[in-house]
């Protein structure tokens, strides 16, 4: 019974989620797009930066030689920086299934059996009420 009430809810839910995730995907598309354009953005920006950087250098009486390779150590240090962050975060999600969603879910038989349990115990008639007397319990002396 159970089942098949899961499969009919299954089939309604499928359809409506249906938009949701075209949304989503959507939404998912749109979040990408806008990463790349201010990556490319950002990109230009320190490209600019550094070519301001070797200007100054130059104008103040560095030699274009040392002010290129100052300009190039710097840019190199800052790739390898990202780098070394990118590669940090990529282990981390890497070792995230392992640490984080090391549970057991509860089977699917497993909530069959407690929601018909629960649904037969909802659904079954009353037990008649004993017609006895109910119990007198003595009254205990306040203890001071």
């Amino acid at each position: 019974m159970f089942g098949k009430i899961m499969g009919l809810a299954t089939l309604g839910s499928g359809l409506a989620n249906i938009r949701l995730l075209q949304r989503f995907l959507s939404g998912i598309a749109t979040v990408v797009a806008l990463t790349v354009i201010s990556a490319i953005l950002v990109g230009m920006l320190l490209t600019a930066a550094f070519i301001g950087l070797f200007f100054l250098l130059t104008h103040f009486g560095l030699d274009p030689v040392a002010a290129g390779i100052l300009v190039i150590a710097g840019a190199v240090l800052l790739v390898g920086l990202f780098v070394a962050l990118t590669v940090a975060r990529i282990n981390e999600l890497r070792d995230l299934p392992n640490r984080s969603l090391n549970f057991d879910l509860p089977s699917l038989a497993k909530i069959t059996d407690i929601f018909e349990s629960f649904i037969g115990g909802f659904t079954s008639p009353a037990a008649p009420k004993s017609r006895t007397q109910p119990r007198v319990y003595p009254k205990e002396k306040a203890r001071f």
